[in-house]
C-alpha cells in the first residue's frame, strides 16, 4: 500500500469521529425541526395567524356551488 493510500484510508478511529459529528447534527437538526413544530402548533391556536394562514374558517358552513 503506498503512503497515499494509508493517509486516506479509513480507520476505526476516524469512523467513530465521522460518525459522532454526524450523529450530533442529526441530533441538532431533529431538535430544530420538533422546536418548529411546537411553534407552528402554537401559533395555529392563534385566531388571527390561522385566519391568515388558511381560508378553511372562512369558507366553513358556506355552499361553494
Amino acid at each position: 500500500m503506498t503512503l497515499k493510500k494509508q493517509v486516506n484510508a479509513i480507520t476505526p478511529k476516524r469512523l467513530v469521529n465521522w460518525l459522532d459529528v454526524v450523529s450530533r447534527r442529526l441530533i441538532k437538526v431533529i431538535v430544530i425541526l420538533l422546536v418548529a413544530l411546537l411553534l407552528a402548533q402554537l401559533a395555529i391556536q392563534n385566531d388571527y395567524i390561522r385566519l391568515v394562514l388558511s381560508s378553511a374558517d372562512r369558507w366553513e358552513g358556506t355552499r361553494l356551488n
